[in-house]
């Protein structure tokens, strides 16, 4: 039996509030976005630090960067203090690594709500990053997150249900989990839910052979998105679906 892909980490991706600009406009939409920021809009403070940050028409400058992102998260916006403790997570683009910084930070925007940050911060619970290791504070903030829909904390909470790490074993719970998140196009969750389907885990109760067609449709969802692990899977079973283009029919 092929084993499930395991747990996801950090998602380390700064958060825009918008799309900031187009070549033609550049040099009018910065000026406008620059005077937002200086009147003290919190909104295009965040926009502004990471443009300075990691945007291609801006000339770097990480100490500029995080000293506009600073200024939106003392405001108390939360994508801007989730943009923080992930800078603070990885180090390096303006300030040191910092994981319990980090931690500080991004717990500000997950009680918030923000889904992202909830999700970072069950991670960091969950391993024992910046905070102090706590299963039940872990699945907490997952189930936060998982509630507001966000696939990435519905696929861990298949993983750590499906192994019983940290909470009792439960198959059932860890399908319904995984199927939320492969419904909205995570193929790391469509191939543990194909697994779980055809290894007959938690399924509901059907004919063998309804339940690894089902598992077979779900693999073959992932392979098309270019996963080898489903892939492989696939060839062993039989299922003429390699290269994996022919999944996408």
């Amino acid at each position: 039996m092929r084993f499930n892909k395991k747990i996801s980490a950090i998602a380390a991706l700064l958060v825009m509030c918008a799309v900031l600009f187009s070549a033609p406009v550049f040099a009018m939409e910065f000026a406008e976005l620059k005077g937002l920021a200086l009147s003290g809009d919190a909104g295009a403070q965040n926009d502004l630090g990471l443009a300075y940050i990691e945007d291609d028409d801006v000339p770097t400058n990480y100490y500029e960067g995080v000293s506009w992102l600073r200024k939106a998260a003392d405001q108390g916006l939360a994508l801007a203090q989730h943009n923080l403790g992930l800078l603070y997570y990885d180090g390096g683009q303006g300030v040191p690594r910092d994981k319990c910084e980090a931690a500080k930070w991004i717990g500000m925007a997950a009680e918030q709500g923000l889904a992202e940050a909830q999700y970072n911060l069950a991670v960091m619970y969950f391993e024992g990053e910046g905070v102090e290791q706590s299963y039940a504070n872990a699945m907490k903030w997952y189930h936060r997150s998982a509630a507001k829909n966000y696939a990435n904390a519905q696929y861990n909470l298949g993983v750590i249900y499906q192994d019983g790490n940290g909470v009792p074993q439960d198959y059932k719970a860890s399908l319904k989990w995984y199927h939320r998140a492969a419904k909205q196009g995570l193929s790391e969750a469509q191939y543990n839910l194909g697994l779980m389907y055809v290894n007959g885990l938690g399924v509901p109760e059907k004919s063998e052979g309804l339940n690894y067609a089902e598992g077979v449709s779900w693999l073959k969802k992932a392979a098309a998105q270019g996963d080898f692990d489903a892939i492989d899977v696939l060839e062993e079973l039989g299922e003429n679906c390699v290269p994996y283009e022919k999944c996408k029919k």
